[in-house]
Formats: structure tokens, sequence, C-alpha cells
């Protein structure tokens, strides 16, 4: 699947565009994930072949906990190439100037958590660029994979929430994969994987004709999900 977007100042393509958000009891999540960006933001280069967040709020007692990540690969804005250096890595949650453009930035794995009272909120976005317009208000601000979640914890007893399983990354030689399933839900989810190098897309039908979710299986729990996609049948198996 190839996915693009060309608005004033701004032009993208990607393999992959996923997000996902789920909720139940007093607990969110939510992901989002781009693979083979290639993307023009106001003149600006940007490539990468893997950018993912993923944030987490739950209630302890009665106050929020919150929870999240980014995950970057093979990244470049501009000249810079994001943890060019595996000694000396790309700061986080922090601008970093972009050489040649004054006032341009990028900011790896942007973190912003709020708290009020018993309500927590978090928002990670894997990579943020910002380039200056020629006038005040005129810059082009782009967000790459950002997911948030909130909670408000009510102290009242959680309801029970349907298994799920969800994941996706990026394997050698240019192959993505993202895959989510709920047990028992034939109509939730998706399979995609991406072979750059060989241009296969491959991308699972709905409705699955299983999806079971098994706690004991590896070290989290995993699953098992079967259907048809473009490529004929299948069957994945999930062991975390």
């Amino acid at each position: 699947m190839n996915e693009g977007i060309a608005v004033d100042r701004l032009s993208a393509n990607a393999t992959f565009l996923c997000g996902s958000t789920r909720g139940g009891g007093d607990q969110t999540s939510s992901e989002a994930h781009v693979a083979s960006v290639d993307a023009d933001v106001a003149g600006m280069p940007v490539k990468a072949s893997l950018l993912r967040s993923e944030t987490q709020a739950e209630c302890s007692a009665l106050a929020p906990v919150l929870g999240g990540q980014a995950h970057v690969l093979e990244a470049q804005v501009g000249s810079v190439q994001i943890d060019a250096d595996s000694a000396l890595p790309t700061p986080r949650n922090q601008p970093v100037p972009i050489p040649g453009v004054p006032g341009a930035y990028f900011i790896v794995g942007e973190r912003t958590t709020k708290f009020n009272g018993n309500q927590g909120a978090i928002t990670v976005t894997a990579l943020r660029v910002v380039v200056p317009g020629l006038v005040p208000g005129t810059d082009t601000d782009v967000s790459f994979a950002r997911a948030h979640a909130d909670v408000r914890c009510q102290g009242q007893p959680a309801c029970p929430q349907p298994a799920f399983v969800t994941g996706g990354g990026f394997l050698k030689g240019k192959k993505h994969f993202v895959i989510a399933f709920r047990n028992g839900d034939l109509d939730w989810g998706h399979l995609m994987y991406s072979d750059q190098a060989s241009e296969t897309r491959i991308r699972a039908d709905k409705p699955f004709w299983s999806a079971s979710v098994d706690p004991e299986l590896g070290k989290e729990g995993g699953g098992v999900l079967t259907g048809t996609s473009n490529a004929g049948h299948f069957m994945a198996t999930v062991s975390d």
C-alpha cells in the first residue's frame, strides 16, 4: 500500500500509514506507524524507513499513570542524519537545528503530558519538523507519527476489556509489517506487509477467518490470525 498527500508547502509519500486507538475500563492506548517516508516540508527533504509512536494512559488508585515512546529508524532531515553515530544518538524531546536554514529545527520523540486532578493526557510524536516562513505566523510545522492517550480516573471498578494484539516493525532489507486483531472479532484489525526492494505489497482482507488471543503464548502473550489477502491465504502467529 502506498499513500501520499500534497498540500501547500507539504508533500509526502509513505508505504504504510497506520493508526489505532483502544480504550476500556480505566486505561487507553494509541499508536501511529508510518513506513518508508519520503516528504518535502517547505523545501526541506525528510526521509525515514520507520516512524512509530505509542502512548498509554491508565489509572493507579485515583491517579493517572502515563507512558509513551517513539521509534525512529534510518531517518534524515535536510542534511542531518538522525542517530548517525550510535555512540552519540540524536537528542530526544528537544529542538535540533537544521543547518543552512535559520530558525528551522526538528524534534525526535517529542513528548508532552498534562495532568488536571484525576485526568491525565500524553502525546508522543516520532518526528516533528518546523521550517520558518517568510513572515511571522507562516511557519510550516509538520508532525509525523503522532499518538495521543488520555484517561479520567473515577475510582470505580474497571470493566473487563477484550483481549487484543498489536505489533509492527522493520525487517532486514527494508521490509515492514503491521498487525492488529482482537480476540473473536473478525471485522476489527489489519495485517499489512511491504517489501520495498521487490515492490511487494500484501494486505489482509476482512472479515478474517479467525482471530484468537493466547495470553500464554510467549513472555507477554500473543495470538493467531488467519484469513485471505491479495496474495492468497495466510496464517500469522504473534508471540511477544
